[in-house]
């Protein structure tokens, strides 16, 4: 009898499954309908280190760019700008002050952890020339995920394709794969 139910409960968990990955997969279609008929998600698209879920949270979480003056705006809402907390004569430490979308700031991070690795990235070679100027390991990669904002900000707003150039003045454009 507790075969039998096993076997029940396993068949009730591949059906589940198949399901979901069906779901998931019209999801992904819907996604990539919606960034075609997007006139800001282009200039995203042309970034190689961006794929197309990368891009699409990207334009759900920033919405209408339009309503930051400024790329340090788009930091904060992030919540990638630097805060301190002090009182009195004690001094705090800096940190992230992590008021912004928390699904923005993983995504970013996850990016920003792959492009460190890829070979020709823009955003590796900024993240090496960080550590080359002193700043290790978690401070360099914030640094990556608020330049890939500023950069999606800017490509989002003006309609520009990708120029790795801008990322980093040290990065080539025929280094891009």
């Amino acid at each position: 009898m507790a075969v039998a139910a096993r076997g029940r409960s396993l068949a009730i968990l591949a059906d589940q499954l198949t399901h979901t990955q069906t779901n998931i997969a019209a999801l992904e279609r819907e996604i990539e309908q919606l960034l075609q008929r997007d006139d800001g998600a282009t200039g995203l698209q042309s970034v190689p280190e961006f794929g197309a879920k990368t891009v699409a949270v990207l334009r759900a979480e920033l919405g209408e760019v339009e309503r930051f003056q400024r790329s340090a705006q788009v930091v904060a809402y992030a919540g990638l700008d630097i805060t301190v907390k002090e009182r009195g004569k004690w001094k705090g430490q800096r940190k992230l002050s992590k008021r912004g979308s928390g699904e923005l700031r993983r995504t970013l991070y996850l990016t920003a952890m792959r492009c460190v690795r890829r070979e020709g990235s823009a955003f590796g070679a900024y993240y090496r020339a960080l550590g080359a100027r002193g700043l290790k390991g978690n401070a360099a990669l914030v640094a990556v995920m608020r330049k890939m904002l500023v950069v999606a900000y800017h490509l989002v707003r003006s309609g520009d394709t990708y120029d790795p150039t801008k990322v980093w003045a040290g990065a080539h454009p025929v280094e891009m794969s």
